[in-house]
């Protein structure tokens, strides 16, 4: 799991699927003609530049639906324990967002590693 996207793995017995990948469009950054202008006392603009966005707000965004998704999948699949590989810096309020029937089958794993290879994946898993 990164910040703002999620992959999923299913495990039965020894074979391992890639599942969908967790995103939502509601994350995407969104810019306006406006943006991106600083203006002078004069009214003239001076320079170029992006407008910052509120981190915060998107990845609190992801967050939740993540959770949702997750509970969802967790329903239909029925899983015995679920690994969250994720940034420690949000660690904390993704598992207060999990619903409680999720909790106790998650294992958090810390670190970003939503670019590492499926054999990297388990890997770390044999080692905790």
């Amino acid at each position: 799991m990164a910040h703002l996207m999620a992959k999923t793995y299913h495990a039965f017995g020894r074979q391992v699927t890639a599942g969908d990948d967790i995103q939502t469009p509601d994350t995407d950054f969104e810019y306006s003609d406006k943006e991106g202008y600083l203006f002078a006392p004069t009214g003239t603009h001076t320079m170029y530049g992006n407008a910052p966005h509120n981190k915060e707000h998107y990845r609190t965004v992801f967050i939740n639906y993540f959770a949702e998704q997750l509970h969802e999948l967790d329903q239909k699949e029925k899983y015995s324990r679920i690994f969250i590989f994720m940034p420690p810096d949000i660690k904390n309020s993704v598992y207060e967002k999990l619903s409680s029937k999720i909790k106790p089958k998650v294992e958090i794993i810390e670190g970003n590693f939503v670019n590492h290879q499926l054999p990297d994946l388990l890997g770390k898993l044999t080692m905790t």
